[in-house]
C-alpha cells in the first residue's frame, strides 16, 4: 500500500465512514453476495472506531492547557487572527495537531499580503506600506505532492497541489481550479488549470498557466513551509499514532457490518416455501398470502438460522475493539481482573500501562510540536516587523495535563511526608521546591527564581511541626 492510500484510510476512519462511497470501498461486496442483500448492508452499516478518540485525547491533553506565548507587541493582534478569517493561534494550533497525528504529517505555510511587483521591494518599504502582516495556511499530507532536502533535511523547495473554487458574484457558476503553488528560499511561484468538481481537466488543453501573484520575493532565507508530525521517521515523512489502530478499527468494522446483516436476518426471518406446482404469485409483507390450484400440496415455513455464526462475530467485535485500545492508548475503563483485560492484567495494571503510554505520546509530541511553533512564529515575526531574521524571544510552551497532574501529585506528596518519620529537611525542601516549579509554570522566571530563593530560606523544621499541631 502506497502512503496516499493510507492517508484515504486514515482519513475515511477518522470521518467515520459516513461517506457512503468510502463504505462500499472498504467493505467490499462479497463473491455470492446478491445486490440487494449488499447494499442492505451497507446501508445498515455504522462505524463506532476508536481511532478518533485517541486523536481526541491526545489533543485535549496537549493544548487543553492554553500554552504560554510570548511574543513581540507587534505581533499580539496576529496570535488573535492567524489567517486573515479570525482563527486564533490556539484554534489553528488544534487543527493542525489533529491533522498531523491522525495522518502523520501536516504542513504550516507562512506568507503575508501579495503585494505588486515593485511596489515594495524590500522589507522596510513593506513595512512603511502597512503590509506588514503574516498569514498561516495548514496544508494537509496529501497537498504537498513534492520536495527537496539538504544534507541537514532542511527544505530546499516545496511543490504544493490544492483544489480551489472561486465564484466572483452569486449569479456567476462557480469555477475550480488545480493550484500549483512552488516555494524554495527566497520566492515562489503559482500555476493554475480549471478543473471540473471531480479534479479533471477541463478544455483542449491539460497545461497549466502560471499566475501573476504579486511580489514574488519573499526573501526569508529558507522555505516558509513547517512540518508538523504525528511521529517523526524522517525528513518530510511522518506516521499516524493511529496506524496500527486503525486496522483493528477496520477490521471491527467488517465483522460490525456482517453482524448488522445477521441481527437483521435474525429479526425479519425468511420464508421457506415447499410445493409440487408452480405458484403464480406470491405476496409478502405482515402477512403471506399464496394464489394457486387449491388441489396443490404445500408446505410453508419460516427458515431458522443458526445463531452460532452471530455468537462468533460478536466476540470477533470485542476483540478488536480490545486490540484498538490497546494500540491506540486509550485508557479503558477497566476493573480489577476485568473482561476487557488484553494481557491478563488487572484493571489497575493496565490503567498505569495505558497512563504511561499516553504520557511518553503526549511529551514526545508536546516537544516537537513546541519546536515547530517558534519557527512558525519566528517566520511571521519576519513579515509582522520588517526584519531579515527572527529576534529569537518568541516562546511557545506547553503545560499538558499530565504535568498539571504531576503538580497536584507532588503537593500531596509533600502533604504526606512526616518529618519524625524521615528527618530530612533536604527532602522536603526539594519537594517543596519540585511542587512550586510544576505550579508556577507560567510565572515570570524572576518570580520563579524568588520562590525557590524563599523555600531555601525556609525554617523547614518550623514548618513542619506546624502541620503536626495542625493535623
Amino acid at each position: 500500500m502506497n502512503q496516499h492510500s493510507r492517508w484515504m484510510r486514515w482519513r475515511a476512519i477518522l470521518d467515520g465512514f459516513e461517506d457512503v462511497n468510502q463504505k462500499r470501498e472498504y467493505l467490499g461486496k462479497a463473491t455470492f453476495e446478491l445486490s440487494g442483500n449488499y447494499d442492505c448492508r451497507i446501508d445498515m452499516s455504522y462505524f463506532m472506531g476508536l481511532s478518533e478518540m485517541a486523536i481526541e485525547q491526545l489533543v485535549g491533553a496537549v493544548l487543553g492547557q492554553e500554552p504560554k506565548i510570548d511574543v513581540h507587541e507587534d505581533m499580539l493582534d496576529f496570535l488573535d487572527n492567524v489567517d486573515g478569517a479570525g482563527t486564533t493561534l490556539l484554534e489553528f494550533d488544534e487543527t493542525a495537531a489533529r491533522e498531523a497525528l491522525g495522518m502523520g504529517i501536516a504542513y504550516i505555510g507562512v506568507d503575508g499580503p501579495m503585494t505588486m511587483p515593485n511596489e515594495a521591494p524590500t522589507r522596510l518599504q513593506e513595512l512603511g506600506a502597512g503590509m506588514n502582516r503574516a498569514f498561516l495556511t495548514l496544508y494537509q499530507a496529501e497537498d504537498v505532492i513534492n520536495w527537496s532536502t539538504d544534507e541537514r533535511g532542511h527544505l530546499e523547495w516545496v511543490m504544493i497541489r490544492q483544489i480551489v473554487s472561486e465564484q466572483g458574484s452569486p449569479t456567476e457558476d462557480r469555477r475550480h481550479f488545480e493550484q500549483l503553488t512552488l516555494y524554495d528560499r527566497e520566492s515562489f511561484r503559482r500555476w493554475r488549470r480549471e478543473v471540473d468538481e471531480n479534479g479533471s481537466a477541463i478544455g483542449q488543453s491539460t497545461d497549466f498557466v502560471e499566475v501573476p501573484i504579486g511580489n514574488p520575493i519573499h526573501r526569508m532565507g529558507f522555505v516558509p513551509v513547517f512540518p508538523v508530525y504525528g511521529i517523526r521517521r524522517a525528513p518530510m515523512v511522518g506516521d499516524s499514532i493511529i496506524r496500527a489502530s486503525s486496522r483493528a478499527d477496520l477490521a471491527a468494522f467488517q465483522d460490525e457490518s456482517w453482524a448488522a446483516m445477521a441481527r437483521y436476518r435474525h429479526a425479519n426471518p425468511i420464508l421457506k416455501l415447499f410445493s409440487d406446482e408452480d405458484i403464480n404469485k406470491i405476496f409478502s409483507g405482515n402477512v403471506v398470502r399464496l394464489k394457486k390450484d387449491s388441489n396443490v400440496e404445500e408446505d410453508m415455513e419460516y427458515l431458522e438460522l443458526s445463531k452460532a455464526a452471530l455468537d462468533v462475530r460478536e466476540e470477533a467485535m470485542k476483540r478488536y475493539r480490545m486490540m484498538a485500545v490497546t494500540l491506540s492508548g486509550v485508557n479503558p475503563q477497566a476493573v480489577p481482573d476485568s473482561a476487557g483485560s488484553t494481557t491478563g492484567e488487572s484493571g489497575i495494571a493496565q490503567r498505569v500501562r495505558f497512563t504511561q503510554t499516553q504520557k511518553n505520546q503526549i511529551a514526545r509530541f508536546s516537544s516537537k510540536f513546541e519546536a515547530t511553533m517558534i519557527r512558525v512564529l519566528g517566520a511571521a515575526e519576519m513579515w509582522i516587523r520588517g526584519i531579515d531574521e527572527p529576534s529569537g524571544d518568541n516562546a511557545f510552551q506547553i503545560k499538558s495535563t499530565f504535568e498539571v497532574t504531576e503538580a497536584d501529585d507532588l503537593v500531596r506528596r509533600l502533604e504526606k511526608v512526616e518529618f519524625g518519620l524521615i528527618p530530612s529537611e533536604t527532602l522536603v525542601r526539594e519537594l517543596m521546591k519540585q511542587a512550586a516549579a510544576k505550579l508556577a509554570g507560567d510565572l515570570n522566571p524572576d518570580i520563579a527564581q524568588q520562590i525557590k530563593d524563599e523555600i531555601d530560606n525556609a525554617d523547614i523544621a518550623s514548618m513542619t511541626n506546624q502541620m503536626d499541631v495542625g493535623a
